[in-house]
């Protein structure tokens, strides 16, 4: 006999799988918003910090040190605030693709880091970097809840 999908156990299932999705989207939306607003504190530490990247010019990393912070905390306002999730998770996802692929470029090329990533204070290595995004990234692929109140969405 085939059981139906719409059963309280299916039911409480992804109401379960929701709320965690909305919690792994706020834990990501936390760390963004975070990242973004103690860049914002000493942005001419956080240029230093994108130069040591040896990735971008000195005209770039100004232009990122400015922009990158505040592109950061909206994202992560618009996590933690479940407003438009979908474009927050994917405009997040792939900063973090970003920031990960230079963080291996780093660990590759056994460059000195100051990632600058949470101020300047905060200096993990490049496997660390890469790590913490990569988990980062794991909680972005945790479903939410479509906007029409039925099963979550990837």
């Amino acid at each position: 006999m085939e059981e139906s999908l719409n059963t309280p156990r299916t039911a409480g299932f992804r109401r379960l799988v929701s709320r965690f999705g909305s919690m792994a989207g706020a834990v990501v939306g936390a760390a963004f918003l975070l990242a973004g607003f103690l860049k914002t504190l000493d942005p001419e530490s956080f240029r230093a910090s994108i130069l040591s990247f040896r990735f971008v010019s000195d005209t770039t990393a100004f232009t990122v040190s400015r922009t990158l912070p505040w592109v950061e905390i909206v994202v992560g306002l618009a996590l933690l605030l479940n407003f438009l999730p979908r474009g927050a998770r994917l405009i997040s996802a792939m900063l973090l693709l970003v920031f990960t692929t230079l963080f291996l470029r780093a660990l590759f090329l056994k460059i000195d880091i100051n990632c600058g990533c949470f101020g300047p204070s905060n200096n993990p290595t490049p496997a660390y970097g890469v790590l913490r995004n990569l988990l980062l990234l794991l909680l972005l692929f945790v479903p939410i809840p479509n906007d029409a109140g039925g099963s979550p969405d990837p």
